[in-house]
């Protein structure tokens, strides 16, 4: 039987195992690693789909950024199977604005579900459904028909009356009550019928392009093979309430009366009759966690000053704040304060704007002269706190014209020379280890000194047999970090247990969440080992752009790991100590910028190609394999005599 003959049978088990035999060469037809990941995810191994996404991405780099979505996707659907069975995971959401009470209460359910309390889970629901006000609305199936709804809610009575939206890697569940349209893309690939593409509208006119799961969690390990390809839905009662499998089903009530099934494959759209209101938070769509009160700082209409009284307190310490600032900053110019001020700055703006604000009130309630004295300090504060910046900038440049270090030639005591390098972008002010992205454009990236370079208690991946040791300083935020990513999967898969790879934090000063980042990936390894953290490292890196607390906390639930926990060590800086004995090793190697890497003790810097790293690696292989034949050493052992005889200043 061949590989899709047993896919359309819904035998997704023998169609990996095919497919396991067909891709284990080293040269592969990518269309194959595809057909691979979508039977991993549906057979929910995510680990080995997310392994196989990244041999595809090396394969056919020219697809990686649909592919990266996919790899997104799979991300969401294993935190949506994980949150029906596991407890950390369970009880917890996001949704776009202020969770209605009923989605509160479904929330409640999913705990109780997946802690087995399944008396407290039913009651739950019955609270959720009290609560869940009656949607009405059109639906157009595909081919042009409509129907007339009353009510809706998802067949599945775990999901009642919501969405499930995959954004990106992110699980959203959006309300129907908060919905004004969905429109569904027309179907390109299996993917978009696994995962249907649709344009989303909420009531506040909040715009969503997502990914709705056209079938249940844990259909594709289904005993029924019509219901494992999503032909057949089945429902499970057991527990005294509906849990679904198979395609997605919505129970509608229709508007002439009577009720009926529709499935989401045969849906072109529906639209909503919800009223149109303003968003629940000023201007903001706000992603909240289902349970958890609202970002503090976020001030929703009914929540804005309505007397007079703190705005003139707020307004004057603000334009106070402001000037103390641009005194620090014009008069001492010391840089060890100036990222803190910065922030500073910051607060001080915003902290002046409600100062306007109510300002405006006081105008409007008759008292014209304190009006106007509050909104004149408030602005001036605003307008102190942005000159402080423009300054700010201005005196940084100054400092990278005046420092920047000439070219020179270095030499040493066998009368070797170095040709010149350009200098770097951080050497300011003096400083010895000046800190950079590195593109990789040097020429002198690669040193013959053997650095001391120690493993410590550091994460590593492969294991102590490996012949080669690869230590990465590098840092979440770094762009050229990410872009070498492609090449170091490319030697995992090209080398296998023949080279290990060895993490160092070296987060950059002008990265200002490289830090908070890498205290999350140091949690996750405290609290589930080096094959968590190595996950939140590739999930880091792929998510550069979305470092916030709330990524933060939503990628530490994906990862199975606490995510209270997890914050409160990103908070507390809980890793300090281990992340700054790291920087003491970058700063003793003098070590120019992320990312730097050590093959056995020897520098390469930047990010280079696979060959530069193949010719290192192929020579430092063979040194290891004839040193540990006449010392009759453990590949552990000879590379941590090599590493003792190091310098720790090699170059």
């Amino acid at each position: 039987m061949s590989v899709e003959e047993a896919i359309e049978k819904g035998d997704f088990r023998q169609a990996l195992t095919s497919l396991e035999h067909e891709t284990s060469a080293s040269e592969v037809e990518p269309s194959r690693l595809l057909m691979r990941f979508n039977i991993e995810v549906r057979l929910q191994r995510f680990d080995a789909a997310q392994a196989t996404m990244r041999r595809l991405v090396m394969a056919a780099p020219e697809v990686a950024a649909p592919m990266s979505a996919f790899a997104a996707a799979a991300h969401a659907e294993e935190l949506a199977t994980r949150r029906r069975h596991d407890p950390a995971c369970a009880g917890r959401g996001a949704a776009l604005g202020l969770p209605p009470p009923h989605l509160l209460a479904l929330a409640k359910a999913w705990a109780c579900h997946a802690n087995g309390n399944a008396h407290e889970a039913k009651a739950a629901l019955a609270e959720a459904a009290t609560l869940t006000p009656a949607t009405s609305g059109t639906i157009t199936r595909v081919g042009g028909g409509t129907q007339r709804f009353s009510a809706i809610s998802d067949s599945d009575e775990l999901t009642g009356a919501t969405l499930p939206v995959y954004d990106g890697a992110k699980l959203l569940d959006l309300p129907f009550s908060e919905l004004s349209s969905i429109a569904f893309l027309a179907p390109k690939t299996s993917f978009d019928v696994m995962w249907s593409a649709a344009d989303i509208e909420m009531v506040d006119g909040t715009r969503l392009r997502g990914r709705i799961p056209s079938f249940y969690a844990g259909t594709g390990v289904a005993d029924d093979g019509s219901v494992r390809t999503g032909q057949v839905t089945t429902w499970q009662h057991d527990r005294g309430y509906a849990e679904a499998l198979g395609q997605r089903d919505w129970s509608v009530t229709l508007a002439e009366g009577g009720h009926t099934m529709v499935g989401i494959l045969g849906v072109q759209r529906i639209d909503f009759d919800n009223a149109r209101r303003a968003p629940r938070y000023a201007g903001m769509a706000v992603q909240a966690s289902v349970h958890e009160p609202p970002a503090s700082g976020m001030l929703s209409k009914q929540a804005l000053p309505k007397a007079p009284g703190w705005g003139l307190p707020v307004a004057a310490l603000g334009a106070f704040a402001g000037v103390a600032v641009f005194l620090y900053l014009g008069l001492l110019g010391g840089r060890a304060g100036r990222e803190t001020v910065l922030g500073l700055l910051a607060v001080m703006v915003i902290a002046g704007i409600p100062g306007v604000i109510a300002g405006l009130q006081t105008i409007a309630r008759k008292r014209v002269g304190l009006g106007i004295a509050t909104i004149a300090i408030a602005t001036a504060g605003i307008l102190v706190g942005i000159g402080g910046v423009v300054i700010e900038n201005l005196y940084r440049q100054s400092q990278r014209e005046q420092y920047s270090s000439p070219p020179s030639t270095t030499y040493d005591e066998e009368g070797r020379t170095r040709a010149p390098r350009a200098p770097s972008e951080g050497n300011v002010e003096g400083r010895a280890a000046p800190k950079a992205d590195i593109t990789g454009a040097d020429t002198t990236v690669a040193g013959d000194a053997i650095a001391s370079v120690p493993i410590g208690t550091s994460p590593v991946r492969g294991p102590n047999t490996a012949k080669v040791t690869i230590v990465i300083f590098s840092d979440f935020e770094c762009l050229y970090c990410q872009r070498v990513q492609p090449t170091l999967e490319r030697i995992r898969n090209e080398y296998g247990d023949r080279v290990r790879f060895v993490w160092k934090d070296a987060p950059l000063p002008t990265h200002t969440r490289a830090e908070p980042a890498a205290q999350l990936a140091r949690d996750v390894r405290a609290q589930k080992g080096d094959n968590a953290f190595w996950r939140a490292h590739d999930l880091l890196l792929q998510n550069q752009k979305a470092l916030t607390d709330e990524d933060l906390k939503s990628y530490a639930l994906e990862l199975g790991a606490n995510p209270n926990e997890a914050m409160a060590a990103v908070a507390d800086h809980e890793h300090k100590a281990g992340i700054e004995a790291d920087l003491k090793l970058f700063e003793a190697l003098e070590v120019k910028g992320t990312p730097t890497f050590f093959i056995n003790g020897r520098r390469l810097a930047g990010a280079q190609p696979f060959d530069k790293f193949k010719q290192m690696i192929d020579r430092e292989e063979a040194a290891a394999i004839a040193a540990m034949s006449v010392g009759n050493l453990t590949a552990e052992a000879y590379y941590e005599n090599l590493v003792a005889k190091g310098s720790t200043r090699a170059r």
